[in-house]
């Protein structure tokens, strides 16, 4: 399964992505939501982990591979 962590704190972005690679998922991480958004846009991810505060948040939108829901 692969995920996407979106956090802006580097701290707390590599703790959640070391528990989750730990864990067997195959994770890939962004510090602000313009990075998120981008991610979200050119790959396949069967989750997204999302802190909404993130600096450059944008209103979430359909992503081509369904990862993040409409609104």
């Amino acid at each position: 399964m692969r995920l996407l962590v979106v956090e802006d704190d580097p701290d707390l972005n590599r703790q959640l992505t070391t528990a989750l690679s730990d864990a067997g998922y195959v994770v890939d991480r962004a510090f602000d939501g313009e990075e998120g958004h981008f991610l979200g846009d050119t790959e396949p991810y069967d989750a997204v982990i999302w802190i909404s505060a993130c600096p450059r948040w944008m209103a979430f939108r359909s992503w081509s591979h369904g990862a993040a829901p409409d609104g």
